[in-house]
């Protein structure tokens, strides 16, 4: 069975997503892994210790092992996918069930990489209103976001000292100086590299509306250069219409669904503490209708201005109205 994963940007439903396919008696849906294509720091653990930071050691580097020894790359391509599909069968052997579905929302700007070692696998992305997320993101008690720049960026000197600064010092602002001093366009990450790196902006409505473009039009450009095996589904259509929106999940997966499993709070999950995501879908039993569109009500007037000057194009191009 070819590997299954969940993407989206941070706060878009990715989480009650996989709790209810983790529902399903045939699906298994764990805890997330960002140790697979390193997308946030855990324990103090960044990018670089990730499979995918193991993979670009051993592919990419001058002195990498591929090209110093005689085993050619998609050979090395077949040993770290066997070794994540030795993973899933012992979980799917523990649980007795026998489609592994991952879900890391990060992903959603990394499914080059996992489509290079999985070219079979499928991907869901879930996409929510970009205005509700920024707001559910800013409700949060994260300092600042994982971000990740995917251009050549040269002209930030101290970026050790800065990210020091904002840290410690600016984060701490109020919310309303870091909107106007914060933001990540302002933020560039130093790289003399061409390729993505890893880069933390403050958690900021704008920021948090910045980032869910970018990041979503980065895995819309993937999905067309690579022609990735993908499903887009609104978080809207599953809340408003589940059993249209489900029923082309599990049409994509390939069995049968059971409107039973959207009461998803009836079955045992794993989920470790702190878990954000985890904690916000087990407020509710099943799905909440209340929690589209909550943009209408809650936007500020300063956000309202904010997201018609720069969002709006993005926002309408993705089947969303524009911002009243």
């Amino acid at each position: 069975m070819n590997p299954i994963f969940i993407v989206s940007v941070p706060r878009s439903g990715s989480t009650m997503l996989r709790m209810i396919l983790n529902s399903h008696p045939l699906i298994f849906s764990g805890n997330e892994m960002p140790w697979l294509a390193g997308n946030y720091i855990v324990d103090n653990l960044g990018p670089e210790v990730s499979l995918r930071g193991l993979y670009l050691r051993m592919i990419l580097d001058d002195r990498s092992f591929v090209k110093s020894s005689h085993i050619d790359k998609e050979s090395a391509k077949k040993v770290f996918s066997s070794f994540v599909k030795n993973i899933t069968e012992l979980q799917l052997e523990k649980t007795g069930k026998k489609i592994w579905v991952e879900k890391t929302p990060d992903n959603i700007i990394q499914t080059s990489f996992l489509h290079e070692i999985f070219p079979q696998a499928k991907f869901i992305r879930i996409v929510r209103d970009g205005r509700d997320v920024a707001l559910s993101t800013i409700k949060v008690d994260w300092k600042g976001l994982h971000y990740f720049i995917d251009n050549k960026k040269t002209n930030l000197k101290f970026k050790n000292l800065r990210k020091s600064i904002n840290s410690r010092l600016l984060y701490e602002l109020p919310k309303t100086l870091q909107e106007i001093l914060l933001r990540a366009k302002l933020e560039p990450a130093y790289n003399n590299l061409e390729k993505t790196v890893f880069y933390p902006i403050a958690n900021t409505y704008y920021n948090a509306l910045y980032r869910w473009e970018k990041w979503n039009q980065i895995y819309e450009n993937d999905v067309e250069r690579l022609n990735i095996n993908e499903l887009s589904i609104k978080y809207e259509d599953m809340l408003l219409k589940p059993h249209e929106a489900f029923s082309k999940i599990f049409d994509s997966i390939g069995i049968d669904w059971d409107k039973n499993i959207l009461n998803y709070s009836n079955y045992k999950h794993d989920h470790i503490q702190g878990d954000t995501g985890a904690t916000s879908a087990l407020k509710f039993s099943s799905l909440e209708p209340s929690n589209a569109y909550k943009w209408k009500k809650e936007l500020t007037s300063w956000q309202k201005r904010v997201t018609k000057k720069y969002f709006d194009n993005y926002l309408y191009s993705s089947g969303y109205e524009k911002t009243i």
